[in-house]
């Protein structure tokens, strides 16, 4: 298990809803995840680091400061996930508030689904540092889109909402 973390500059500007719904992710993905390095590290980390050009990081650590390794996401991949994923979730509030139960469990399914595709790319893309499971590897995105996105404070806990 490696612990998880922000870079401390994304909590600067954050609102503090956010932040809160930040700090329930990384619990989340804290809590006993299954990610683990490749080659042997002591005290290893691994820090999600998105710097002013807006892309996304993923940084290795040994003893908590030491940085081992770097992963730059690819930018592109991301921003699709993000616009499908953000899609999934702002259809899951309409059809909550104006479709049958059906039509709600169908677009629940469909958002599962991209999460799948996106934590496969997020494995995919760190395999080579570090892998794990595809739930924390589900994990591990919710948090990217958290911080990656600016989904309405209303819409965000549609993105935990399973049928």
């Amino acid at each position: 298990m490696l612990e998880v973390r922000l870079h401390g500059a994304l909590w600067k500007r954050v609102p503090e809803r956010r932040a809160e719904e930040w700090r329930r992710a990384l619990a989340e993905i804290n809590d006993g995840n299954s990610i683990e390095t490749v080659q042997p590290i002591e005290d290893p980390g691994l820090e999600l680091v998105r710097p002013p050009d807006g892309s996304f990081r993923v940084r290795l650590y040994s003893g908590g400061f030491d940085q081992v390794a770097e992963v730059t996401l690819d930018a592109a991949r991301v921003a699709e996930l993000f616009d499908e994923y953000g899609a999934t979730i702002r259809q899951l509030v309409h059809v909550d508030h104006s479709a049958p139960v059906r039509g709600f469990e169908a677009i629940d399914y469909a958002k599962r689904v991209i999460h799948d595709d996106a934590a496969a790319f997020l494995r995919a893309s760190i395999e080579h540092v570090a892998t794990m499971e595809l739930p924390c590897a589900r994990r591990l995105f919710t948090l990217v889109f958290l911080i990656g996105t600016d989904l309405p404070e209303a819409l965000v806990r549609y993105h935990r909402r399973h049928g």
